[in-house]
């Protein structure tokens, strides 16, 4: 069934297609305002994501990015890689790439791995932001999931947005206080 909202993502198809080269090219594209989605329907939140490669897409809760996965997926944008495409609650869009070539493993493979064992797949890496922008959308899911801290700060994800509420909950799952190291 069509969305509501697939006429503005398909009208933006250019400017889409840049982003996603912008993400192959640099692991994260520019954010884009989208704040004109607001004319095809009320939400209370307009925070989403979707996962998208050439074979399909993952993820997606939310209508409004679900049918932005749907028309990247049918308008064969992607044909290399798996990106993540992130609407913020402020209606800016970005593009991350999640696959580094051949320096990833596939999703499945990572399943398994710890987080330790997962920043180790990137090779070479210059800086946190770069180690950060490898660890595949599923392991941050397995993080998030995992941490105890979940139940009281998961209502700072619609103000933070996905990236910079999962790095609180990283520092917070690394902040140890000493007495418990004992």
């Amino acid at each position: 069934m069509a969305s509501k909202y697939d006429e503005y993502w398909i009208n933006r198809l250019d400017v889409i297609s840049a982003l996603i080269r912008e993400a192959q090219q640099n692991g994260v594209s520019r954010r884009v305002d989208v704040s004109d989605i607001t004319k095809y329907g009320e939400r209370k939140s307009w925070y989403g994501d979707v996962v998208v490669s050439k074979n399909g897409i993952s993820k997606g809760e939310m209508a409004h990015a679900r049918s932005l996965g749907k028309v990247v997926f049918a308008s064969g944008l992607i044909n290399k890689g798996k990106f993540r495409f992130v609407i913020s609650s402020n209606l800016k869009l970005r593009v991350e790439r999640l696959e580094m070539g051949e320096a990833v493993d596939e999703p499945e493979n990572l399943g398994q791995l710890s987080v330790v064992e997962a920043l180790s797949v990137v090779s070479e890496p210059n800086s946190i932001s770069t180690i950060l922008s490898a660890i595949p959308v599923e392991i941050w899911n397995r993080i998030v999931q995992k941490e105890p801290e979940w139940r009281y700060m998961r209502k700072f994800l619609e103000s933070y947005g996905f990236g910079r509420f999962a790095v609180l909950m990283i520092v917070a799952g690394c902040v140890v206080p000493k007495f418990l190291t004992l």
